[in-house]
């Protein structure tokens, strides 16, 4: 069983990308975020979204003339995704969905088959996408194996980034909300389904360092953190 794809898969946690849910903080979270994206665009031919549900970061592929693939573990956003592509006239070569999660990135992920360069490539985690991921050893392990650069979009473990988290479940309408803390970082859990992690910052830089991987940490926007193999400090100070 998998707690985080049946969450999704039942339609619960479409409510996480529903705009009318956002608190202000969150908006500006998401916006800035896409400033960090604009400040590095001309550094990428391919963006790999991981967690990408129907394809949030698609429409700002085609708009950069990027070549995209979104990864998804859940199989009505990968088909949502793939039907959109269709509809869009757009190259199934050089836009495509596949079903796998974030611990398959070395299987899935071939930068040769899709005409890129590696270091031309970016794995994206956005809008705390990494936050779904209970156990993230081996995901950091596939991403030192992949060798790719990757940005991990997530939020800080400050008292206002959780009370803006618990505001916005709130808003979602998640019942019997329930938070605690632990060596990884602070959880927000319901019986519907949701449970969604703020990683400490020392917890993923160990687990970086652990696997030789050399990770910038930079806070952004009032309760993001970024976790990047790219430079990306100037862009956002």
């Amino acid at each position: 069983m998998n707690q985080t794809k049946d969450f999704y898969e039942s339609g619960f946690g479409d409510r996480l990308i529903d705009p009318t849910f956002f608190p202000d903080e969150i908006r500006q979270f998401l916006r800035d975020e896409k400033t960090i994206m604009g400040s590095i665009k001309s550094l990428l031919d391919l963006l790999v979204e991981i967690g990408c549900m129907h394809g949030r970061y698609l429409r700002w592929a085609i708009e950069q003339r990027k070549r995209y693939l979104g990864l998804d573990i859940v199989p009505r956003y990968v088909e949502a995704g793939r039907k959109t592509v269709i509809e869009l006239g757009l190259s199934p070569q050089h836009y495509r969905f596949v079903l796998g999660g974030a611990e398959e990135i070395e299987k899935l992920v071939k930068p040769k088959q899709l005409l890129v360069k590696p270091q031309r490539c970016l794995l994206l985690f956005p809008f705390n996408s990494f936050g779904n991921i209970l156990n993230p050893s081996p995901v950091v392990t596939g991403l030192r194996e992949s060798g790719l650069p990757f940005l991990i979009s997530s939020y800080s473990t400050t008292a206002e980034a959780t009370a803006c988290r618990e505001q916005y479940y709130r808003n979602c309408g998640y019942h019997e909300l329930h938070l605690f803390e632990d060596e990884r970082g602070v959880h927000f859990v319901s019986p519907d389904g949701l449970h969604s992690i703020a990683f400490h910052l020392k917890y993923l830089q160990k687990l970086c360092m652990i696997n030789g991987i050399t990770v910038e940490a930079v806070p952004f926007s009032k309760i993001g953190m970024a976790y990047t193999t790219m430079t990306i400090s100037r862009c956002i100070a």
